[in-house]
């Protein structure tokens, strides 16, 4: 699967054992890292966990709404 530079992506992991690894394009750039708060209820995602259930590392626990999101992506240089 491949997921355009700018797009979101979330993982849900149902297993405590489970390893995520994904490839990215460029070097990792702590200042561009960006995110939206994974139980946003304007994204309306159905998630297979309830928060109570959710373990989420400290900097993804800190991500605000998608309505407060500032895209640092320029989409007309796509």
């Amino acid at each position: 699967m491949s997921i355009r530079r700018g797009c979101a992506r979330g993982f849900c992991t149902l297993e405590a054992t489970t390893e995520v690894a994904f490839k990215v394009d460029d070097y990792y750039a702590p200042e561009w890292e960006k995110g939206q708060a994974w139980d946003d209820p304007t994204l309306a995602i159905n998630w297979p966990v309830s928060p109570e259930e959710a373990v989420l590392s400290e900097r993804d626990q800190t991500h605000g709404h998608f309505a407060d999101f500032v895209s640092p992506f320029r989409y007309d240089a796509c």
